[in-house]
C-alpha cells in the first residue's frame, strides 16, 4: 500500500512511498486474472470522526484495520470462507470481478450445476440494447420479463419460460455463440404517464360554456 503527497503551490510534485505492507491473498503461481493478483485492495476509508485508523478492504475477502501511527494491521472481518479459509461465507465469489463496467468471471462452472448472475438498471432510452460477445460462448442465455419484448442473435431461440422469485421470465437460449456476435434486446417503450389537460383546452371550454350561458341569458331576457 502506497501513499503520496503534493508539494508546492505553483508546481505539483508527486511523492510516492511505501505506507503499509498487506498480506498476500492471491496465488503466486496462478495464471488467472484475479488469483494472480497478490492482493486486490480497492478502497481505503478513514475512521469516521477523525479517528486514527484506516479501513482497508481486499476483494479477496479480508477487511483490515490499519493504525495510522504504528501501521499495525488487524483483520477486522474476513468474508472468504471457501475451503482453506476461515471467513464467514463458504460460497464467497472472489472469482468475480467488476471494473470499468465489465463483469469478469474466472472460474470453472459446470453446466447445469451452478449459475452466476448479476443485475443492473438501465434507462428506457438504452433500448434496443446490443450485447456484443468478445469471445465464443458455449452456453448463452437471456431472460426478459416483458411479454412483448424481443431477443435476436446468432443461434438464439426461445425456450420454455421460467419463474424466479415469483416473477415470470421468457428464456432465450443459444449454444456455441460465435466470437464478436451481437445479441439485440428490444423492449417496448414504457407507458407515458397520464398528462394533465392542456390549459389552453380548459380556457377554450370555459369560453364556450361562458358564451353559451351569456347567449342563453340574453334570449331569456328578450322573452320577458
Amino acid at each position: 500500500m502506497s501513499a503520496f503527497t503534493v508539494k508546492g503551490a505553483d508546481t505539483v510534485t508527486l511523492e510516492i512511498r511505501d505506507y503499509a505492507e498487506l498480506p498476500i491473498t492471491g496465488k503466486v503461481d496462478s495464471r488467472g486474472n484475479n488469483d494472480s493478483m497478490l492482493a486486490r485492495v480497492n478502497g481505503i476509508h478513514e475512521e469516521p470522526g477523525g479517528g486514527t485508523r484506516l479501513f482497508v478492504h481486499d476483494l479477496n475477502g479480508p477487511l483490515y484495520i490499519v493504525e495510522k501511527d504504528t501501521k499495525k494491521l488487524t483483520t477486522y472481518l474476513d468474508f472468504n470462507g471457501r475451503p482453506g479459509h476461515t471467513g464467514l461465507f463458504p460460497r464467497f465469489a472472489y472469482e468475480v470481478g467488476f471494473a470499468n463496467g465489465v463483469v469478469s468471471v474466472f472460474a470453472p462452472i459446470a453446466p447445469g450445476l451452478k449459475q452466476v448472475s448479476f443485475s443492473y438498471s438501465l434507462p428506457a432510452k438504452s433500448f434496443p440494447l446490443s450485447l456484443p460477445l468478445e469471445k465464443e460462448t458455449g452456453v448463452y442465455e437471456i431472460m426478459i420479463e416483458e411479454p412483448s419484448g424481443t431477443v435476436t442473435g446468432p443461434h438464439l431461440r426461445e425456450v420454455d419460460p421460467v419463474t424466479v422469485d415469483e416473477r415470470n421470465f421468457r428464456r432465450f437460449l443459444a449454444s456455441d455463440m460465435p466470437e464478436n456476435s451481437v445479441a439485440l434486446i428490444n423492449l417496448p417503450p414504457p407507458p407515458r404517464s397520464a398528462r394533465s389537460i392542456d390549459p389552453r383546452y380548459l380556457v377554450a371550454i370555459t369560453l364556450i360554456i361562458g358564451g353559451t350561458m351569456v347567449l342563453a341569458l340574453a334570449q331569456a331576457l328578450r322573452r320577458r
